[in-house]
């Protein structure tokens, strides 16, 4: 006996006034995808978003709103850098990478190979990292670095 195809839920939020709060619309969407939505559209799309959504959700693939994805993503990508402890430390992505490199006992000289950049940038990013952080000194960086994970206490590191 074939299966019958599964039933798809695609939302349509239904705001009533112009400039309906983005918050307001992120609520909406992420209750009704918990509840089982593949799609969610804004009262206002285009002829061609709607055409889009339901092929997509046809086809078994998640569609959101256009408007609202970027909001979505940027709101995701700022909880996750705010779970991780160097990012709530200040780091940027470069100055982590320059600040595991300190850890796994690179020098200047390496570590610009490594991350293909000059040694004079490196050596920026490693006095940003002193200063945010308020160590001092290989050993305490290399602490650091361990207890938020950057680096761990591995025998190929060990072995160095």
């Amino acid at each position: 006996m074939a299966s019958k195809p599964r039933a798809r839920s695609l939302r349509q939020h239904q705001g009533s006034r112009p400039g309906v709060d983005n918050e307001r619309r992120q609520t909406d969407c992420r209750k009704y995808v918990k509840c089982g939505a593949v799609g969610f559209l804004l009262k206002d799309c285009t002829a061609e978003e709607l055409t889009l959504a339901i092929n997509d959700t046809v086809a078994g693939h998640p569609h959101l709103a256009s408007a609202i994805t970027g909001k979505l993503v940027e709101n995701y990508l700022n909880s996750v850098r705010q779970k991780h402890p160097a990012t709530r430390a200040g780091l940027t992505p470069a100055e982590c990478q320059v600040l595991k490199q300190i850890a796994d006992g690179k020098s200047n000289k390496e570590m610009a190979a490594a991350l293909n950049i000059s040694i004079k940038t490196v050596e920026a990013h490693r006095t940003n990292i002193v200063n945010k952080l308020n160590l001092h000194g290989t050993a305490e960086l290399t602490k650091f670095a361990i207890s938020v994970g950057l680096t761990s206490l591995s025998n190929d590191t060990l072995e160095r």
